[in-house]
């Protein structure tokens, strides 16, 4: 058995020249109705739980988004899958989705608009999940050494572990078979 950590899609990887800080989600969301949005999660939830891009079993565009906004994601994960030497990348998981109908909740129902056209709402809808992403798993790889850091995470790791390293094992194995 093997572990290892997933890098998931995020929105500053596949737009960098994009700002992720100005994205605003919510503005987004408000664009579609609330329906049409619970039921793009149900489908999220149903059908692309822990999603990957190339998929041959499953697409997540349909032939109703704008061919132009098609061929821009598809070149951007093509980029992304050569710069990375990977076969396929996460985009989607159930966490993402979980944040995703939490974020519709948090919207008062009459603020949703219902003005979006739907050859827009799929990349929307993926630019919504890559964003969400890197919002609730951004992962960096540090390969500098930083001292500073260094001495913080074992000051850290001696406090959280601070049970196991200052205990008498002794004393415990006699208080409790006495």
């Amino acid at each position: 058995m093997t572990l290892k950590i997933e890098q998931i899609l995020e929105y500053s990887t596949i737009f960098p020249e994009k700002d992720y800080a100005s994205y605003q989600v919510d503005l987004v969301l408000k664009k579609y109705s609330r329906e049409m949005l619970i039921r793009a999660v149900n489908v999220l939830s149903m059908n692309y739980g822990n999603a990957y891009m190339p998929d041959p079993q499953k697409t997540f565009f349909s032939s109703v988004i704008r061919p132009q906004l098609f061929e821009d994601i598809d070149n951007r994960i093509c980029k992304y899958l050569q710069n990375t030497h990977r076969k396929k990348v996460c985009f989607c998981t159930q966490r993402t989705i979980l944040e995703l109908l939490r974020r519709i909740f948090e919207i008062p129902p009459t603020d949703f608009k219902n003005d979006g056209t739907p050859d827009v709402f799929e990349y929307d809808l993926f630019c919504i999940l890559v964003y969400l992403n890197e919002a609730l798993m951004k992962f960096k790889s540090y390969n500098e050494y930083d001292p500073d850091k260094f001495q913080a995470l074992i000051y850290l790791s001696n406090y959280v572990h601070n049970d196991l390293t200052n205990i008498d094992y002794k004393r415990v194995l006699l208080t409790i078979l006495s």
